[in-house]
């Protein structure tokens, strides 16, 4: 099975920085991480939507799961 994507990086971006900035950052997420690198690593790519992944994931970690810090 092959999946074609039909748009463009620029329109991939602005999709995904959109649905970034809906997130509740107050949520809590059903996500086990083990360690931040893989997350400070997205900081440092040169792709400001991967920072604000990035970001997000940093500050709802440490406001919902503060805890377990």
């Amino acid at each position: 099975m092959t999946w074609k994507v039909e748009l463009s990086r620029a329109e991939v971006v602005a999709k995904l920085e959109s649905s970034i900035l809906r997130w509740d950052v107050k949520c809590e997420r059903n996500i086990n991480y083990r360690s931040f690198q893989p997350i400070l690593r997205l900081l440092t790519v040169d792709i400001q939507v991967c920072q604000l992944w990035a970001s997000w994931a940093l500050a709802n970690l440490t406001t919902v799961y503060r805890k377990f810090l």
